[in-house]
């Protein structure tokens, strides 16, 4: 709706209105107009309260599509929620239809935006979450928006973010098609072209999915102060939507959190089901996590976390074992998640894990050449022809010829590093793998069980893991004495040969602790959220102690230098070492 470039008053309508009407509210100023109406400043008398009154051009409105906003109105004003304008009122006078509406002070999103430069990260984020939070409210009683855009955003004075006008464009827009004997089934396209869904291009069925493809582009132009997509005409816009995969908002503003990127990618998803499921409960759980780290506080997003090296290291290696060591975890009650952890890892509850065996260490790269050799495979990387790097602590750039012989530029000959872990690896490599030695990835919940060995670290092993960590102390190798569930967990690393996390078999769910089942779980069974399989923390130490680190949930979905894997089997495969009096009955110090 733009804003009127006349005088504040223009009476073209309130001349309509009746001496009641006037009698309870008194006319302040134009706000706006727009296609459907037009909203004027006004004084309610009996509180004294400024309101916003939409008044629809009723003679542009057939009598059902009249009755059809007004029913939709009456619908919206159950809605009670901070980041949704609340409809007080609505009804017609003199067959004039009206709304009365919460007003906002502090003009629209659009005004903001109008700069075309990045908004302030914190301010972004902030205002992303809030709206997010209104969609989430309006989705969860069945409301879709289907037009949601800058304009449709208030900003109030204090900041905050309110979402007006749901559905009622579109409820009288439909109710007009109607009346010409036409619906959504003839392909009748509705909203703003440049916020438009691709499933709203192709005159498809909308849903909750389609807000936040609204959501993705207006957080896209917060962030960089551009559309993702660019068009001279509605058609230009509607091919784009449909056929162009949106572009990484890291080409405009190169220094954005990774995680960050990835989140807006998969609010750009041409399905709705890979827009997280449509939830935006589950957007903003990821924005949360983004928020919480630019605050310096909680676990940082997963590309940046994964660039963090182990320890300089002591000089110490260790030689390929003759056989693979492995040991038994017993079936049995489990208790997995946090309390105090991030909100993915919470709550702590108890599962039942049936028996499986798991390997002492992961594998490494002369395990996986001799796969390699016997079998001829090709991992994900060789395909692609690339792997990623780190740049200023951060995957943000591939580099041709980098795969699991030469996982990091400047890497040492393969000969030299044929005891240290694999790596460079995408979880599908790591799964031929684990099938050609006739085992598989572990499940998170099978890891994190193995990892806290029933009661997880007491405090003086984390204070002396902490300690370790501190000083710099560290290995090439793994230290031997160390199990799982130990102070000193897996192992550490040199620089280039560093592992701090580890594949396994589940798709990432944030919210899967909420909801996983209570014997064997597994995650979801598919990729959802268009993000990507489970890692966990190898060497994660935080000031939430010791039940939190084993827990730390992350996803990955490239190959790349510190993810390794290690594998797992429900009996002891023949050839290997049972070493599990060793792991679990080892005295500590």
């Amino acid at each position: 709706m733009e804003r009127p470039t006349g005088s504040d008053l223009q009476p073209d309508l309130l001349t309509r209105f009746g001496d009641d009407f006037l009698a309870r509210y008194e006319p302040i100023a134009e706000l706006g107009r727009g296609a459907m109406g037009v909203v004027y400043k006004m004084k309610q008398l009996a509180t004294r309260r400024m309101v916003a009154i939409k008044l629809l051009r009723s003679s542009e409105l057939p009598q059902e599509a009249t009755e059809r906003v007004l029913v939709e109105a009456r619908i919206l004003a159950r809605l009670n929620h901070p980041n949704i304008v609340t409809i007080f009122d609505c009804g017609t006078d003199r067959s004039v239809p009206y709304l009365v509406c919460e007003y906002v002070d502090g003009g629209s999103l659009a005004d903001r935006l109008k700069k075309k430069r990045p908004m302030p990260l914190r301010k972004a984020i902030r205002l992303g979450l809030q709206i997010l939070r209104g969609l989430r409210a309006a989705h969860d009683k069945g409301i879709v928006h289907r037009d949601l855009k800058p304009e449709n955003i208030l900003i109030s004075t204090e900041g905050s973010a309110k979402i007006a006008d749901f559905g009622l464009a579109k409820a009288a827009r439909q109710a007009v098609d109607e009346s010409l004997g036409m619906s959504e089934r003839t392909g009748k396209l509705f909203g703003t072209p440049p916020y438009m869904s691709p499933e709203q291009c192709r005159g498809k069925p909308t849903g909750p999915a389609t807000d936040l493809y609204a959501f993705g582009v207006i957080l896209f132009q917060m962030l960089t102060g551009r559309l993702p997509f660019q068009g001279p005409d509605l058609y230009s816009f509607l091919d784009q939507h449909v056929r162009q995969p949106a572009p990484s908002p890291r080409l405009t503003v190169p220094e954005l959190d990774l995680h960050l990127d990835r989140i807006v990618l998969a609010a750009l998803a041409k399905t709705p089901d890979e827009r997280l499921g449509g939830s935006a409960a589950a957007f903003r759980a990821e924005l949360l996590r983004v928020q919480r780290s630019h605050r310096g506080a909680g676990k940082e997003p997963v590309a940046r976390a994964l660039t963090h090296p182990a320890p300089a290291g002591s000089g110490r290696t260790f030689r390929e074992p003759s056989e693979v060591s492995m040991f038994r975890v017993a079936a049995g009650a489990a208790t997995i998640g946090c309390d105090m952890g991030e909100e993915d890892q919470r709550p702590a509850h108890q599962v039942f894990i049936d028996e499986f065996w798991i390997d002492e260490w992961p594998v490494t790269n002369y395990q996986f050449l001799r796969f390699v050799e016997a079998t001829g495979y090709t991992t994900e990387a060789q395909t692609r022809g690339y792997g990623w790097t780190r740049v200023d602590n951060d995957f943000v750039r591939r580099v041709k010829g980098l795969y699991w012989r030469r996982p990091e530029e400047g890497s040492s000959p393969l000969e030299q590093r044929l005891h240290l872990p694999v790596t460079q690896l995408h979880w599908e490599d790591a799964e031929a793998y684990c099938r050609w030695v006739g085992k598989r990835l572990p499940t998170e919940a099978e890891w994190e069980k193995a990892a806290r060995l029933k009661a997880g670290l007491a405090p003086a092993d984390l204070e002396r893991a902490q300690s370790h960590r501190a000083s710099g102390a560290g290995a090439q190798g793994p230290h031997r004495g160390q199990g799982i569930g130990r102070a000193r967990i897996w192992q550490t690393y040199n620089v280039e040969a560093f592992v701090i996390w580890e594949w396994c078999s589940d798709w990432y769910l944030s919210e899967f602790y909420r909801e996983s089942p209570a014997t064997n779980p597994q995650g979801i069974s598919g990729q959802v959220l268009g993000f990507g399989k489970v890692i966990r923390s190898s060497a994660a130490w935080t000031e939430y102690g010791a039940p939190h680190w084993a827990c730390i949930r992350e996803d990955c979905s490239v190959s790349c230098p510190g993810v390794g894997f290690r594998c797992v089997s429900t009996t002891l495969p023949t050839g290997a070492v049972d070493v599990t009096d060793k792991v679990l009955k080892r005295p500590r110090g």
